[in-house]
């Protein structure tokens, strides 16, 4: 594949889990989840982000050093979208100018959905298209704080 990128943006979620919190949920001995896992905290969205939001933050700090204007496609990717319809690059789009018409692909597929937007935005780059590739997720929202198996991910 040959990308070229240009812009990398994040935004995450507002409220910081640090390891120390979970290790005494769970009556972990100290340092455990970043000896095992290497992660020292997680951000998790706080009640008022969703995917949508988390999205639509990370494409406006683009837009603060970058014209997008020869953007011509949108790729989202997002296993836990806000909306079915639109799709989250529709909901991008309508941020970078309300005046174009841009081809929007929306992929829920999660992880998988990441590799699927990779190899189509190399297929258009290939052809000199310029394509933005948004993705975002809050998987937070959907695990339970007590499920030691998979929250200190």
């Amino acid at each position: 594949m040959s990308f070229i990128f240009k812009n990398l943006e994040i935004s995450l979620g507002k409220i910081k889990e640090k390891n120390f919190n979970l290790e005494k949920r769970y009556k972990w001995p100290k340092d455990q989840i970043l000896k095992k896992i290497g992660v020292r905290q997680r951000h998790i969205s706080s009640a008022n982000q969703n995917t949508t939001v988390l999205a639509k933050a990370a494409v406006k700090k683009i837009l603060k050093k970058n014209n997008l204007s020869k953007v011509k496609y949108i790729i989202s990717v997002t296993n836990t979208p806000s909306r079915v319809f639109p799709s989250l690059a529709h909901e991008v789009a309508s941020l970078i100018n309300k005046s174009k018409n841009f081809m929007c692909i929306g992929i829920n597929a999660g992880c998988t959905g990441y590799v699927d937007a990779l190899y189509l935005a190399d297929k258009l780059i290939k052809k000199n298209q310029d394509v933005i590739i948004i993705t975002s997720d809050t998987y937070s929202k959907y695990i339970d704080i007590n499920d030691r198996s998979i929250r200190p991910i």
